[in-house]
Parts: structure tokens; C-alpha cells; sequence
């Protein structure tokens, strides 16, 4: 819009200019008048080539978006289907930390247990040897910050870098809720992306969950 407004102003300008030589001399001066023409022309084709600039620009983050979206679209189908096998709980949470790591880019991806506001057992921790996260650390400052939704998530500015977080909300029945921290994750809109893998994890968890009694029944029939 700048753009135009000032091509619009050196037109203007222009006339206003030509006008006025034409009443200072009595009569148009060709030559005057060619140079006023190359001037307007020359504003003409240096707006035309910065909005087309801004265009192509445009145009290209656009696809960036879109090529990026694609990944991360693939790559929630196949932390959804690594997570879909016959897991125990256990094995899924172990999973998931490793797959979530992967998903976010980060630097490591701890899944532990929130007992009140303070983390708690279990923990599943990828690098295993992660210090992120650790049992009996006090979260209240992060739960706080969480937004109030089924599965919140968002990131954080901290001294060590950007940390991610989601809260995966259980049936009470269930266990505690699970806390997530990413730390430092390089992926684009990680908070987002965290959320969309909580739906999908959600409903896998539950599953391994209600199939665990059932499971080891089966396995101790002879």
C-alpha cells in the first residue's frame, strides 16, 4: 500500500511539474517533457517490480508454510502408528518419549507423572541420561502457565532455552496426569504440534491401559 501511495505522489508530482514548465516558458518544451516521461516511467517500473517482488515473496513463504506443514503432517502419522502397536502402557510411554523427541526436534523429551504440582513416577526420558524433568521438582510455575484446555500445551522462555509443555489429562481412574517437557525443540510451532500428538496419544494410552489387566491374565493362564 506504501508502495502505491508514493508511485501515486511521484505521478502527481510529475504533471504538477510538467504544468508548471509549460506555464513558465509559454509553450511545451520537448525535451522537458521527454524527461518528465522517462521520470514517470521509470516510477512506474521500479513500483510494478517491488510489488511483484513482494509477491514472489509472498508466494514462496506461502509454499514454505505449506512444505512444512506436509512434514509435520507425515510425521504425526507415523508417530500415531508407532504408537498404535500392541504396547503395554509402559512401552508406549517409553515410546512416545523417543517419538516426541523426533516429532519436536528437540534436545531431549521427558513424559513424567504430576502428582499435585510436583513431578512424580513414572518417568520416560529421551536421552535416557536427560536431567530435564526430574522426580519431586516443583511444576506449579509451568501448570500455572498452561493454558485451560483437555490437553494444553505451550512454550516457555527459560534461561536454558525454549521449553515445551503439555499436560496429558487422565481419567482419575486412570492414574495421574502426565507432564511433557520438550527442551529447546527446533520444530516450527512446536506447542501446536505437541497438542496434536496429545490427541493422538490420548486415546492409544487409554487403550494399553485397559487392555494391561486383561494382558497379563492372558499371560498367566497356563
Amino acid at each position: 500500500r506504501l508502495t502505491l501511495w508514493v508511485t501515486l505522489l511521484a505521478v502527481v508530482n510529475t504533471f504538477l511539474a510538467a504544468y508548471a514548465n509549460v506555464l513558465a516558458t509559454g509553450s511545451p518544451d520537448p525535451l522537458a517533457l521527454a524527461n518528465r516521461a522517462l521520470a514517470l516511467l521509470s516510477c512506474v517500473l521500479v513500483a510494478f517490480l517491488s510489488l511483484a517482488h513482494r509477491a514472489a515473496a509472498a508466494r514462496l513463504e506461502r509454499l514454505g508454510l505449506e512444505e512444512a506443514r506436509a512434514r509435520q503432517e507425515h510425521e504425526l502419522r507415523h508417530l500415531s502408528a508407532a504408537l498404535s502397536g500392541p504396547l503395554t502402557a509402559d512401552a508406549l510411554l517409553h515410546t512416545a518419549a523417543r517419538e516426541l523427541r523426533g516429532l519436536l526436534a528437540a534436545d531431549a523429551v521427558v513424559v513424567a507423572g504430576l502428582e499435585g504440582e510436583h513431578l512424580s513416577a513414572p518417568r520416560y526420558a529421551d536421552p535416557p541420561e536427560s536431567r530435564l524433568g526430574r522426580s519431586g521438582e516443583r511444576m506449579s510455575w509451568a501448570l500455572e502457565a498452561l493454558p485451560s484446555r483437555p490437553q494444553p500445551t505451550l512454550t516457555l522462555r527459560t534461561d536454558e532455552g525454549p521449553l515445551t509443555l503439555g499436560r496429558l489429562r487422565r481419567a482419575s481412574s486412570a492414574g495421574h496426569d502426565l507432564l511433557i517437557l520438550a527442551a529447546r525443540a527446533r520444530q516450527p510451532e512446536a506447542a501446536r504440534l505437541l497438542a496434536e500428538a496429545l490427541l493422538s496419544l490420548a486415546p492409544l494410552l487409554a487403550r494399553a491401559e485397559a487392555l494391561g489387566p486383561a494382558r497379563g491374565q492372558s499371560e498367566r493362564r497356563p
